[in-house]
């Protein structure tokens, strides 16, 4: 979680992704969640030509019954927005 900022690899620049040693990596997986003020990065350029090949995401359900230790909650959930197609 970053409540202020956001989740990016590591190694990770803008101006010359493409030129750090390992910019594009096989896979990463991700267990659990993910919670960033702003969007995340992974992967940049077409290819890419920094970031990861292949994500695997794979998000634990159990998360919102069962929060970890100090995880912002209310006591009920709200539908935000909802649309049908």
């Amino acid at each position: 979680m970053a409540q202020g900022g956001q989740l990016i690899r590591n190694g990770y620049n803008w101006s010359n992704c493409g030129e750090v040693t390992n910019a594009v990596r096989n896979k990463i997986t991700l267990n659990g969640g993910i919670i960033s003020y702003n969007k995340s990065y992974w992967n940049y350029g077409a290819g890419p030509t920094s970031g990861f090949i292949n994500r695997e995401l794979n998000y634990d359900s159990s998360l919102l019954y069962a929060p970890p230790p100090f995880f912002p909650t209310t006591d009920e959930y709200e539908f935000i927005s909802w649309s049908e197609e």
